[in-house]
């Protein structure tokens, strides 16, 4: 063997290793970022199943963004967020029968501002709210705005309850302005990247919620995001983005 022969096999040798090495090192950040999503968004670890399975979704030209989509529109997630909106609007869990229905109902169609809206707008709620107008709508804009209702806005919201409009259409309409939509974006910055959302973030995905995009749609980009990955792989934190 010609010492020409012994430099090209021994190239290809440390090529081999170099490609394992980056290979293992790829399969071990993406383990990291499935462990991290399964914990954010159904609140548990990832099973050493669904993990494998990812996985090799992942390594066979799976995107994370996929991966994302299918978490969040899987019957545990959804049975996870009809729990939330019981506990922060009606302070207790929902019953089975309950949490059933409204999965059934997202399922179906509905999106999650459909259902808060009609949590909002029911009587377990209005009486929580001491069972006046005013006081049903002083806590939606605390729940829904994190502010008190400027005086404007009772007036004119009075004025369309005392017309015959249901609270579970003002509920809606305050869920669907964008100042309720920027105030939901925050709160997935802070969730899911750890910070405060910018300027671009708020106005893009402010502006994607208004145009009709679900929750989960815009849930599922943030998450898939090289920043996401990046927070979730913390030796990759400092590494461009490109």
């Amino acid at each position: 063997m010609t010492k020409l022969t012994l430099k090209r096999s021994g190239r290809v040798a440390a090529a081999g290793v170099l490609f394992a090495s980056l290979a293992a090192a790829g399969t071990a950040q993406n383990a990291m970022f499935i462990r991290q999503l399964y914990t954010d968004l159904l609140g548990r670890p990832a099973d050493s199943a669904a993990l494998s399975t990812w996985l090799t979704f992942l390594e066979h030209g799976g995107i994370r963004i996929q991966i994302a989509s299918a978490v969040t529109s899987s019957t545990e997630y959804r049975t996870k967020l009809i729990g939330e909106m019981y506990a922060d609007y009606l302070n207790r869990p929902p019953v089975a029968q309950e949490a059933s229905f409204f999965v059934s109902v997202i399922q179906q169609g509905a999106t999650d501002d459909q259902v808060r809206s009609c949590m909002l707008g029911s009587e377990e709620y209005f009486k929580l709210t001491g069972g006046t107008n005013q006081g049903f709508l002083s806590k939606l804009y605390q729940e829904l705005l994190g502010r008190p209702i400027d005086r404007l806005a009772l007036v004119s919201y009075e004025g369309l309850l005392a017309n015959g409009a249901t609270r579970q259409a003002v509920a809606a309409a305050i869920l669907g302005s964008l100042e309720s939509e920027r105030r939901k974006v925050e709160g997935w910055s802070m969730r899911f990247l750890r910070r405060p959302a910018d300027q671009t973030m708020l106005a893009n995905y402010s502006a994607a919620l208004q145009a009709g995009a679900t929750d989960e749609q815009v849930i599922d980009l943030i998450v898939s995001s090289d920043e996401y990955f990046k927070y979730a792989n913390p030796s990759t934190r400092h590494l461009p983005t490109f």
